[in-house]
């Protein structure tokens, strides 16, 4: 977000940026925070990694201003120039809101197709499948075998749940834990009751629930600030 004017050709828009990027670091924090909340974005090993709604919403805006930079170059240059005398605040707050008005008529005019979430299937569930032919499929909230119709049938009960310890489980991250019993790598982005963030290793226990294996050594360390 710090250097997002760098993917600007627009030389003007690309100076206008090239102090403040997209926002500043304190709204920079909480606008990551606030897309990891709502499952568009994932903490990853080296920074926020699309989460597949996030990148479903991309793929649906298509070439809309709002997936590019170039967009916020030409706000923060317009704020530079009301700054200077040189632009009209009340006309440019007007543009703002015309711009929201046509982009949310934009998307309530798209296919109801597009704006639903692709649901994956990861394969027979582990628990009833060899028998029943049941599999696990992605719903909104959790990996779950098909077997569960409602409350009052629930089927084998077996389950995945997509947000773990502040974290979502992406569909890879499921496929791992159903094929290997485990993740392959460490993982990091969870947080412990008390906020703290810590990393680990998923594993799908003998009973099919997700416990966490912590790296040797930071074994110790880690599982305190898991509780």
């Amino acid at each position: 977000m710090e250097t997002a004017g760098k993917l600007i050709d627009d030389e003007e828009l690309r100076e206008a940026m090239k102090e403040s990027g997209l926002g500043t670091p304190a709204t920079r924090a909480e606008t990551i925070e606030t897309l990891i909340r709502r499952e568009y974005i994932e903490r990853g090993g080296k920074g926020p990694d699309a989460d597949p709604k996030g990148l479903q919403v991309i793929t649906m805006l298509e070439e809309h201003p709002l997936t590019s930079p170039e967009l916020t170059g030409s706000w923060e240059k317009r704020l530079t120039d009301i700054e200077h005398g040189e632009e009209d605040r009340s006309k440019f707050i007007g543009d703002i809101a015309e711009f929201t008005r046509a982009t949310v008529e934009k998307i309530a005019e798209l296919d109801k197709e597009k704006l639903r979430s692709e649901r994956v299937e990861l394969g027979l569930c582990p628990r009833c499948g060899a028998e029943t032919g049941e599999i696990i499929k992605e719903n909104s909230k959790a990996y779950g075998c098909t077997s569960w119709k409602s409350r009052e049938e629930t089927g084998c009960g077996f389950v995945i749940w997509k947000r773990v310890a502040g974290r979502t489980l992406t569909p890879e991250i499921a496929r791992q834990l159903l094929e290997e019993g485990k993740t392959k790598e460490v993982i990091s982005g969870f947080r412990s009751r008390a906020g703290k963030p810590f990393r680990a290793r998923l594993v799908l226990n003998d009973e099919g629930k997700v416990e966490f294996d912590f790296p040797a050594r930071a074994q110790t360390k880690e599982a305190a600030v898991a509780e």
